[in-house]
């Protein structure tokens, strides 16, 4: 994947990174906690594929770096949660995720970027507070983020019996056409004055 080697610097839910383009995810996990960085399970990894092999190829402006920690990267919700932590659910309330106090944490540590993926439906309840910014709403790239999304049944019949790895690559693909659909949507939209040159660096 070609990612450069990160210090953890900071939160287990927050990366500044250097491009003007944020994701959004639900919260930090186990391993988040441990690293103190976001994004550094599978869920990250599926991101730097998605990045790697069809985003930074497809749309070079708009994500002009296949390194996932290039990009602006918050949770819905700061606090890590996970059973290995003591934690009896492992994914923040709606009420916790909307509590005013966390929605201005969102919108501050957004602050400067100029498009934003909410990625699954925890981040998606922030989209009402973010109104206003280009925004795309896509599926979370956690297994069970896309495999709810495309299920073996929608992949077709031809993918049933094919390894794993290779029904989540399908998944990806279909996760980064997706996203490149809705991003495309934007530029043409009301927000593309707002985005002269996307993926600018800082």
């Amino acid at each position: 994947m070609n990612e450069l080697k990160q210090t953890p610097t900071g939160p287990a839910h927050f990366w500044q990174g250097s491009l003007n383009i944020g994701f959004v995810f639900s919260v930090p996990g186990t391993r988040e906690a441990k690293d103190r960085m976001p994004l550094a399970d599978a869920s990250g990894r599926n991101l730097g594929t998605a990045l790697t092999d069809h985003l930074a190829r497809s749309l070079p402006t708009v994500f002009p770096s296949a390194d996932r920690y290039a990009y602006r990267i918050t949770n819905a919700y700061d606090v890590p949660m996970s059973k290995a932590l003591g934690d009896k659910v492992t994914e923040a309330a709606a009420a916790q995720i909307l509590a005013p106090q966390n929605v201005s944490r969102v919108i501050r540590e957004l602050e400067g970027v100029d498009l934003v993926l909410l990625c699954g439906s925890k981040a998606q309840l922030l989209a009402p507070a973010l109104a206003g910014r280009p925004l795309v709403l896509t599926s979370h790239t956690s297994y069970s983020g896309l495999n709810c999304r495309w299920p073996n049944s929608e992949l077709g019949d031809e993918w049933l019996y094919r390894p794993g790895s290779e029904r989540t690559a399908e998944r990806l693909r279909r996760w980064s056409f997706d996203v490149a659909q809705k991003v495309s949507k934007v530029f043409r939209g009301r927000h593309a004055k707002h985005l002269p040159i996307p993926g600018k660096r800082k």
